[in-house]
């Protein structure tokens, strides 16, 4: 953590000075205060892991929140076409949906019980634990649906390769 968080630190800074030059779009301003709270977590992890337990709950929290505004953009205020055969690079609702499962739906699981999967069915007193059943689920749910998201996207990809 020593090695990342100093040069993260001073590319925030940097951003910020630099964002001071000119005259920041909505977006910037949304981009750039992501990457301070991200930059913010890992800074209050690592000068105190034990009492800043929550810093890197605060980063997958950002990362939350990126994917779903990315979904949210692309399904609402686009009109890209759903299409799996685009590449990855290329912002489109398919790629948003599936860097949902893939990192979204995690990072929201871990910033509430700080793991990803493995959850715990019952209490300590032997009752059944409708969170951690919630939150398995859930894990099941994301896993599947990006390992089948992916699976489309391979086969839409070999279609077109072997239609031309």
């Amino acid at each position: 953590m020593w090695l990342l968080t100093p040069p993260t630190v001073l590319f925030t800074i940097f951003l910020w000075f630099t964002a001071a030059q000119e005259e920041l779009t909505g977006k910037q301003i949304i981009a750039y205060s992501g990457i301070t709270i991200i930059t913010f977590g890992l800074l209050i992890y690592t000068v105190s892991p034990k009492k800043g337990w929550w810093g890197p709950r605060l980063i997958t929290l950002a990362i939350f929140v990126s994917y779903l505004a990315y979904l949210i953009s692309e399904f609402v205020y686009t009109d890209h076409a759903f299409d799996p055969t685009v590449p990855h690079s290329t912002e489109s609702p398919f790629n948003a949906l599936l860097g949902f499962f893939i990192f979204g739906i995690p990072s929201l699981l871990y910033t509430f019980s700080g793991k990803t999967e493995k959850f715990q069915h019952q209490t300590e007193s032997g009752l059944d634990n409708p969170a951690g059943i919630f939150a398995s689920r859930l894990s099941k749910i994301a896993k599947y649906c990006s390992f089948a998201l992916s699976a489309i996207s391979v086969i839409a990809v070999l279609i077109k390769w072997l239609i031309k």
